[in-house]
């Protein structure tokens, strides 16, 4: 969290965690910028605030969970199926699990800029979640912000080596102003002539894929000629165990 927040000091943060009197204490101890930039709410207070509507930067310090006994309760309650008439099944008790965290996680998040309008959209937004991967948090955060791009929160940053690092910078530069690098081009510099090769050992190289989706980079056609451009960003969202979410 902290090196998230020292990558932007001069911005306003606000970060959201379960109750711990020391919280955020320590984390102000390892921030570089001005900790008054930064503000603490712990969860069960992090609804029905309007005091950080200006704040652009929210994480999620851990996400709140209920025992599986309170999901099951919600459900028959909003269901008007009591116990006498049988098994709360599976399949129901996992969309009611699933729901408490969509709603769990919009509350949170809106006490942030989210909440504004800016035109038909919202003003710039960057969030960061931090929730169990078997959560599946990460897999509802389009429902819950339509149009939304997810991708994984690396605080210490991708670690790219070889090959795979040298396309990625080469691709970076070369679409830095909206210019179109073909494959061909790319492997001319990486001095690989075999396409069978680029395609598997770069092109569907899982860590290369992912810088691509981190740094805004699509892959895409030209008159015939498959390659890389930088995504036309109109509005998306950027979301781990570290999800980060963002909006431009």
């Amino acid at each position: 969290m902290a090196s998230a927040i020292n990558g932007k000091p001069n911005e306003k943060w606000l970060v959201i965690h379960h109750k711990d009197d020391r919280f955020d204490t320590n984390v102000r101890m390892l921030l570089a910028g001005d900790p008054g930039n930064v503000s603490f709410l712990n969860w069960g207070a992090h609804d029905a605030t309007n005091d950080y509507a200006e704040v652009p930067n929210v994480i999620l310090a851990g996400t709140l969970f209920f025992r599986a006994s309170q999901y099951e309760a919600i459900g028959r309650a909003s269901a008007g199926f009591p116990s006498s008439e049988g098994l709360f099944s599976k399949a129901k008790f996992e969309r009611v699990r699933r729901g408490e965290h969509r709603h769990m996680i919009l509350q949170a998040i809106c006490r942030g800029r989210v909440r504004k309008c800016d035109g038909a959209r919202c003003p710039p937004s960057n969030v960061y979640i931090i929730a169990s991967r078997r959560s599946r948090i990460a897999d509802d955060l389009p429902s819950i912000f339509p149009r939304c791009r997810v991708v994984r929160w690396r605080p210490e940053g991708l670690q790219l080596r070889g090959k795979v690092a040298d396309a990625i910078a080469f691709i970076l530069e070369r679409t830095k102003d909206g210019s179109f690098v073909s494959d061909a081009e790319v492997r001319k510099h990486l001095a690989m002539t075999d396409k069978a090769n680029f395609r598997k050992g770069i092109k569907r190289h899982a860590e290369f894929l992912t810088a691509l989706e981190e740094e805004g980079i699509v892959v895409c056609s030209e008159s015939r000629l498959s390659g890389f451009r930088l995504r036309n960003t109109t509005t998306f969202w950027e979301f781990e165990d570290h999800h980060c979410v963002s909006q431009h």
